[in-house]
């Protein structure tokens, strides 16, 4: 269980940057896919400057190892953690009560 919105977004992110690498590995098998890093968007900040550096953080050891993955991926340009808030997330009409905004 999270112990904090930054923990679980963060945990998350590399859930989904883990998805990512697996279909970015299937379509370059079909000579597929873009050249440079995956957007990985997430609306936590404290989430996205953890996994954009790689120093420590004393508030994070509770955190597992499995989820630090994402730094790596980050480090070597396969996703790009980019903070955009909430209100502009699109995924979010599919799991939360939101009204569209006028695009």
């Amino acid at each position: 269980m999270a112990q904090s919105s930054c923990e679980a977004e963060y945990v998350a992110a590399a859930a989904t940057a883990n998805a990512i690498v697996w279909w970015r590995r299937l379509l370059f098998g079909f000579g597929e896919g873009g050249t440079g890093p995956t957007k990985l968007y997430c609306d936590n900040k404290a989430a996205t400057v953890l996994a954009r550096h790689s120093g420590r953080f004393d508030a994070t050891n509770h955190i597992g190892l499995r989820p630090h993955v994402l730094r790596r991926y980050q480090e070597n340009k396969v996703v790009d953690v980019t903070w955009l808030p909430a209100t502009d997330m699109l995924a979010d009409i599919m799991t939360k009560n939101t009204e569209l905004k006028q695009i």
